[in-house]
């Protein structure tokens, strides 16, 4: 009888090892299996729910750079800025207008954002009625506007006979703009020198109608430019990468003649690769994510593709993730990092714009900037050269400084992802937005731009925004329910199966011995 026992806790125990093993070795290739079904955004499945709608709640913090000595200073030279903020709005997308091709291969839309102010998440006591004194950019931007340059005396004749005129307003008389939160940002502010350019009949037809109220964002509800992206029906490795945007299958202007990125007869090869769309909007990747993957996302703001590489390893909610960062080669001088020659747009390449780290001159991306001289950036240049202290410096006599410390965590931009299926948990995504301009005697109405160095090359940061992204529990409970506890669970079975046939292989063991040595049957 005991040898029956034994035998039956040797064959018990060894099929539970062996079941164990094999649902440890064939459930990865289970699971990917249904989330290769699961990831295409196809009619009727949930994946086409959450792409429609963003289910992650967003958040836009802007952070403007205040004058903080407006009563006091003379030029570019002694300005004092000071950070204010933030300025927190909830962010709501939905895509419309969808449009989905006969083999649901590729599928076309806009995407629907709608703005609304959060005071508990902005600054003590800031309201969106606040009055903030930034740099002057809608002004300054017309007037050292680089797409109208060869205007720019008919520009600056008709600046200055308009204010002869008293047909300008106060603000339209300085180098900065004190206006409120809600106008700068949404409402707009009225520049009657677009009215004044627009009517002025010596400017060609070549120079587009000037929008006189000027705002960062179109209103509180913007309607984006028409995505088409692949729906990973075919190629998961695809899944969600973009293929035209706007109407348009590489980076030109709407003139469909000008690249937004250097195309000089020398950096062809170069060029055709920076004007190349590519990525996603970063809210989903190819499944089955690995450490040395390379992520892709494009960013309109920028018109450029940013990509990003593995950091660390992080967690949103309980759930593991890796988290991808911009690379320090990304933000690199043109004239170290040869990939990023084509995005020194300058007409000559070996002058000192060209190497400078961590500023981005999209000038030339004329839906963002019409032209004028908006450099993008890390906020406070963090990741440029020595690690944007000599941009710090250059503003004004002080320089520009930040209550946080300058590192990857405060100011750079990174991705949460579950690698298994492409999912980005969370996103802190942070830009700033500066104009680069010049001191002056072409513009004598100006007189503090009048007084600042000559031809000295100023950049004036505006404001700094963090777009956050982040699951939260409820959203998170989902995608355990999808995919985190059927892991956990089918692992957890796996691993006490393998322990229970070990225990009873251990236990049969035991029994043997103690029968051997006591001559006897174990009844």
């Amino acid at each position: 009888m005991g040898q029956i026992i034994n035998g039956s806790l040797v064959i018990v125990g060894l099929l539970l090892i062996i079941v164990g093993g094999v649902i440890l070795g064939i459930f990865p290739t289970i699971l990917k299996q249904k989330v290769s079904e699961e990831m295409a955004i196809l009619k009727d499945t949930d994946a086409f729910d959450r792409w429609k709608e963003t289910p992650v709640p967003v958040y836009m913090k802007y952070n403007f750079f205040i004058l903080d000595n407006s009563d006091n200073y003379n030029s570019l030279n002694d300005i004092v800025l000071k950070e204010k903020g933030p300025y927190v709005y909830k962010e709501t997308r939905i895509k419309q207008n969808i449009s989905i091709s006969l083999d649901w291969e590729h599928i076309s839309y806009r995407e629907k954002k709608t703005y609304e102010f959060v005071p508990e998440k902005s600054c003590q006591k800031c309201k969106e009625e606040d009055y903030v004194n930034v740099i002057n950019f809608p002004l300054l931007g017309i007037l050292f506007n680089e797409k109208f340059k060869t205007f720019r005396t008919t520009i600056n004749d008709t600046y200055t006979k308009a204010a002869k005129n008293n047909t300008l307003k106060p603000y339209e008389l300085e180098i900065f703009l004190n206006e409120s939160v809600q106008n700068i940002l949404f409402k707009g502010v009225h520049y009657n020198l677009m009215d004044e350019l627009n009517n002025n009949l010596l400017i060609p037809f070549k120079l587009p109608l000037l929008d006189p109220n000027y705002r960062i964002n179109d209103n509180y509800t913007v309607l984006e430019e028409e995505w088409t992206i692949n729906t990973g029906k075919n190629d998961l490795k695809k899944l969600a990468q973009i293929e035209r945007f706007d109407y348009k299958t590489s980076l030109i202007n709407d003139d469909m003649k000008t690249y937004i990125w250097n195309s000089n007869p020398e950096d062809v090869l170069d060029s055709e690769d920076c004007n190349k769309l590519r990525g996603t909007d970063a809210e989903l990747f190819k499944p089955f994510i690995d450490k040395d993957d390379v992520l892709y996302v494009y960013e309109p703001q920028i018109c450029r593709t940013v990509y990003f590489k593995y950091w660390k390893e992080s967690s949103v909610q309980d759930i593991d993730t890796y988290r991808f960062r911009i690379p320090q080669e990304y933000y690199a001088s043109p004239l170290k990092v040869k990939g990023n020659m084509c995005y020194c747009i300058k007409e000559r390449k070996d002058n000192k714009e060209c190497d400078r780290s961590c500023t981005l001159d999209i000038s030339r991306c004329w839906r963002r900037s019409i032209g004028a001289p908006i450099i993008m950036s890390a906020p406070y240049w963090v990741n440029g050269l020595h690690n944007g202290e000599d941009l710090r410096k250059q503003v004004g006599n002080k320089g520009l400084t930040s209550k946080l410390e300058y590192n990857d965590e405060n100011f750079d931009t990174y991705l949460d992802i579950e690698p298994l299926t492409g999912i980005t948990m969370a996103a802190h995504k942070r830009m700033q937005m500066s104009i680069e301009v010049k001191g002056t005697d072409s513009i004598p109405l100006l007189k503090k731009l009048f007084d600042s160095k000559a031809n000295q090359s100023y950049i004036i940061p505006v404001f700094w925004i963090e777009e956050v992204a982040e699951a939260d529990e409820s959203q998170a409970d989902k995608f355990k329910s999808m995919v985190t506890n059927k892991k956990k669970l089918a692992i957890g079975l796996s691993i006490a199966a393998i322990v229970l046939g070990v225990i009873l292989l251990i236990i049969a063991i035991v029994l043997m011995y103690r029968q051997r040595r006591t001559g006897k049957k174990i009844v």
